[in-house]
């Protein structure tokens, strides 16, 4: 069976609803025999119709009376959509804009404006003082939603103020209890502390390669910790690479997918080869690593690779690139971008 699809009616009172729902289905909305002789909706109203593709649309006709206001909450309260109902001969009304408060309350989203008797009066005005009010109403909400969320973000950047403090303190306590000639274990502490502090750094969107590259060979001496002999690493970084800014933590995610879905899956020996070199074009860095026996596993290395495309993309535009090329027993990710010139420009 095909689900019914609900819509509701909103709007003054005596501005056409039961007369629309009526129109539409064919059917009787005002169930009470006093609502017809009054020729006012008291009551909750029902009606259905069947669309063209064989969907079932079903209308709650809510009164619109001032005094009726519970019965008309107790209608909205559970629909989707709201169909808002203004007449051409009466235009915005008291009932229109509390019924428009109600819509907003209960957290209705969606919705379509009707102008009804628009044979008695022209129907452009009462459709523009009624798109300008539920426009004005549209941006009231979008600006709490942006005052929520810088909100949310303040506290965001607050904690985040406060939690590599405890992280830092941790790391110096970890450092102090190691014995001073167990100097590969403190080594590792200090390369940790290194990363973390490169990782929540949020005050610079670009740095210069070498930097990155320090943190990459410091991430890739505490995997040579874990992996020992089965990790070969290759560095081949032309010199002038070196002052190129790139966005942070740019290499650091290849590298690192390189060796999570690379090296590290496999029993064997593997390698890891970084190569940078400039010419007119801009910066090219290519991560290269053996890849494993087993069948790939791309999910991690996709959310990572997807991060750092939109960050290329924000910062360059189309002026940069990356790409992943998978091939048997290799994977190479390459990542080109403009040089200081254009970067300048795309920052301006």
């Amino acid at each position: 069976m095909t689900a019914m699809q609900v819509i509701a009616t909103a709007g003054h009172v005596d501005h056409g609803k039961s007369t629309l729902v009526r129109a539409l289905t064919g059917m009787e909305p005002d169930r009470w025999a006093e609502e017809r002789r009054r020729g006012l909706t008291i009551d909750l109203g029902f009606a259905w119709m069947d669309l063209p593709g064989g969907q079932r649309l079903a209308f709650v006709d809510v009164p619109g009376h001032e005094r009726f206001v519970p019965n008309m909450l107790a209608g909205l309260g559970p629909v989707p959509a709201v169909m808002v109902v203004v007449a051409a001969d009466g235009g915005w009304m008291p009932q229109s804009a509390e019924h428009l408060a109600a819509i907003d309350a209960l957290g209705i989203s969606r919705g379509l404006l009707v102008i009804t008797r628009a044979d008695l009066a022209d129907p452009g005005p009462a459709r523009r003082r009624a798109a300008a009010e539920i426009a004005e109403k549209v941006e009231a909400l979008r600006q709490q939603e942006m005052n929520r969320l810088v909100s949310q973000a303040e506290l965001r950047t607050l904690q985040s103020q406060i939690h590599p403090h405890f992280l830092f303190n941790a790391l110096n306590t970890l450092y102090g209890s190691i014995p001073r000639e167990a100097s590969t274990a403190r080594h590792m502490v200090l390369n940790l502390a290194e990363i973390f502090r490169y990782f929540l750094q949020s005050d610079k969107v670009l740095v210069p390669l070498e930097h990155e590259m320090e943190i990459v060979r410091a991430y890739l001496e505490v995997e040579q910790l874990r992996l020992g002999n089965r990790l070969r690493v290759d560095f081949e970084i032309d010199a002038a690479t070196g002052d190129v800014p790139i966005p942070v933590l740019s290499v650091q995610p290849l590298v690192e997918n390189a060796i999570k879905h690379g090296v590290a899956r496999s029993a064997s020996a593997g390698y890891v080869r970084i190569q940078a070199t400039r010419n007119e074009e801009g910066l090219r860095i290519r991560v290269e690593n053996s890849a494993s026996e087993g069948p790939a596993e791309s999910s991690g290395a996709g959310v990572a690779l997807k991060n750092v495309e939109r960050r290329l993309k924000i910062c360059y535009g189309s002026a940069a690139s990356l790409r992943l090329n998978v091939a048997p027993g290799v994977t190479v990710a390459e990542l080109t971008v403009p040089l200081a010139g254009e970067v300048a420009a795309v920052e301006r």
